[in-house]
């Protein structure tokens, strides 16, 4: 939300870039950009919550080795 990304070789992209670039070929107004940027952090942010809901408490090694 707030650092530069890497986007492809040796270049990189700052948030307000990615709403400007996002804007421009979706059409969307740089609010709800900025919304679903928000949206999209709150789920990784809750990953773990998640993921836990989902597996029902499965230990996550399960998931690795099947």
């Amino acid at each position: 939300m707030e650092q530069d990304l890497p986007l492809g070789e040796g270049q990189t992209q700052s948030p307000g870039a990615y709403v400007e670039s996002l804007s421009a070929t979706s059409g969307l107004p740089h609010s709800l950009v900025r919304r679903n940027m928000a949206k999209i952090q709150q789920v990784f942010t809750e990953m773990p919550t998640i993921l836990r809901g989902l597996t029902r408490g499965l230990e996550s090694a399960v998931l690795d080795t099947g």
